[in-house]
């Protein structure tokens, strides 16, 4: 079955473009040809403009200064994502708005809408592609995985909820990433909806190993920090962690600001002793990789993607505020794993059933 993917732009993101990365190489693995929508946002120069103000008011301040870039850059893929992206996951030719000439061109049986914050309004101008409004051809399945709204509260309009009801309606099957999906989806869409896990939870550490298998292994022990916002209080959390295990930090982050390519982010993730985040799929990969973790609560990218997950794995008490003083905290692994393992069969299950 040939399958089209509809998820947010693959861009400077690293947890964004591996999830992509993972539902292909498991419906691949499934026997179907998948293909995702290579969706590019055009950004205006008045957007440029309002990003360079930002970073010229955030230089003042030290921790988050950020460097300047040019207009080119700053709509373009950087190459440190793109080169993994051309290597590794099957694109359409870019496209700047989706249409129902898409499914013809390409010959697809199947749309998936997701995984990642396909279903936030704030994240997404053209919200309905991300219910595929676009797919009219009544012999080609709609399928929702691992949808996520970011956030345990409706921030739709009521406008646009009643354009999506109806697409979300015609959907063959649907699933969330978080639980408070599921009561999103019958509340106000009035569908049926399951949790399953993010796609990058359905490969294991083996498969990303692998693909950095090439970054030679990092012999002396450190705390890798994996930080999207920094702020005084993270800086001085991660400060706090260093002296108390002795191990120096490395920090790294994403967006407009990375700089390692995707196999040398994993393969941090592989050499870390032990990991400080603020990420969502920073917390995924320290799960994947068995790595002692605390997870700094991010409620602007949505606190509920970090509560749901960790729910999963019974590891509640990795997830800290931004008031919370520094202890360690015993993981038992050899649970968290036998979880994900019946949790990728549930996930793995719900993909063949709705094919």
């Amino acid at each position: 079955m040939k399958i089209g993917i509809v998820t947010m732009p693959l861009f400077a993101n690293y947890g964004g473009v591996l999830q992509n990365y993972a539902l292909q190489k498991v419906l691949k693995a499934l026997g179907h040809e998948p293909i995702t929508f290579d969706y590019q946002r055009s950004y205006s120069f008045y957007y440029y403009l309002r990003s360079i103000l930002k970073t010229t008011l955030l230089w003042f301040i030290p921790w988050k200064r950020r460097p300047f870039v040019s207009y080119h850059t700053y709509i373009t893929r950087p190459l440190c994502v793109d080169t993994f992206i051309q290597k590794h996951i099957i694109l359409t030719s870019p496209i700047e708005c989706f249409s129902s000439n898409l499914i013809e061109k390409y010959n697809l049986d199947a749309v998936i809408t997701g995984s990642d914050q396909v279903w936030r309004p704030q994240y997404n101008p053209n919200e309905e592609d991300m219910f595929l409004k676009f797919v009219s051809q009544s012999n080609v399945k709609r399928i929702a995985y691992a949808a996520s709204f970011g956030i345990d509260q409706w921030s739709f309009s009521s406008q646009l909820t009643q354009k999506c009801i109806p697409l979300a309606q015609r959907m063959n099957a649907i699933s969330v990433r978080e639980k408070s999906g599921i009561d999103l989806c019958k509340k106000y869409l009035n569908v049926e909806a399951i949790q399953v896990l993010d796609p990058t939870l359905l490969l294991d550490r083996e498969d990303y190993e692998i693909l950095c298998k090439d970054i030679p292994f990092c012999e002396t022990s450190f705390i890798a920090a994996y930080i999207l916002d920094m702020n005084e209080y993270k800086r001085e959390y991660i400060e706090t962690v260093s002296e108390e295990q002795n191990l120096p930090v490395k920090y790294f982050s994403s967006d407009r600001n990375l700089s390692l390519s995707v196999e040398e982010w994993l393969a941090m993730f592989r050499d870390a002793k032990y990991v400080i985040t603020d990420s969502f799929h920073g917390t995924v990969f320290s799960i994947i990789f068995n790595k002692p973790f605390i997870t700094i609560g991010n409620s602007t990218r949505g606190i509920d993607r970090f509560v749901s997950l960790l729910k999963i794995f019974d590891l509640e008490e990795c997830l800290i505020s931004q008031r919370e003083v520094y202890r360690n905290k015993i993981i038992r692994w050899k649970v968290v794993n036998e979880i994900r393992r019946s949790k990728q069969a549930d996930s793995v299950k719900f993909l063949v059933n709705s094919l």
